[in-house]
């Protein structure tokens, strides 16, 4: 780009920052050797505003276009978002579980085709179950749903974050510390 405006940001398929650019990494600047680019950016992206302000920074960032709303997310300079969530009970949608009764031992070896058709669950449909201890282990469709115990149904997963990033291409973002001072219209 032959003359950019001072505090243009790029996208480049190069590991480096030209001359005049800068990475945009949240590096912490002079206002005094940059006083262009700190009059047009400020402090929004971090500093004190006396002697130091931040170029923004972009790192595993996603840029996204300020709103007028007065979300943190969507003002200049907020940011948003995480690479990985931890889902809550709160975030899962309200679900149950129930569990269908017959009065009939489960003692069939697959392939299990019940006497009742209209019989639709079971462990005897995977597995053979001999036991004689377990009773009302199917049901009739016309039968009663009886709910599972709290100690049947457990928690499940690690409570680790799962992978919360959009399919993405790395490139690198810099910032032009020189350049044309931009004018208002």
């Amino acid at each position: 780009m032959v003359d950019p405006f001072v505090g243009m940001i790029q996208m480049i398929a190069f590991p480096f920052a030209p001359q005049g650019w800068a990475n945009c990494d949240g590096a912490e600047l002079l206002i005094q050797s940059n006083a262009a680019l700190y009059s047009l950016i400020g402090v929004q992206f971090g500093g004190d505003a006396k002697t130091k302000f931040n170029l923004p920074d972009l790192r595993g960032r996603t840029p996204v276009n300020t709103t007028k709303t007065t979300s943190p997310t969507t003002t200049q300079g907020g940011k948003g978002g995480e690479e990985n969530v931890a889902l809550t009970i709160a975030q899962i949608a309200s679900h149950g579980h129930s569990l269908r009764t017959y009065n009939e031992n489960g003692d069939r070896s697959p392939p299990f085709v019940p006497a009742n058709p209209a019989l639709k669950f079971g462990l005897a449909n995977a597995v053979k179950v001999t036991s004689t201890s377990i009773d009302k282990f199917y049901s009739a469709a016309s039968q009663p749903v009886a709910p599972l115990s709290n100690t049947a149904v457990a928690m499940a997963g690690g409570g680790v974050g799962h992978n919360n990033m959009q399919p993405s291409t790395v490139l690198k973002f810099v910032i032009a510390l020189n350049g044309i001072y931009p004018s208002r219209n």
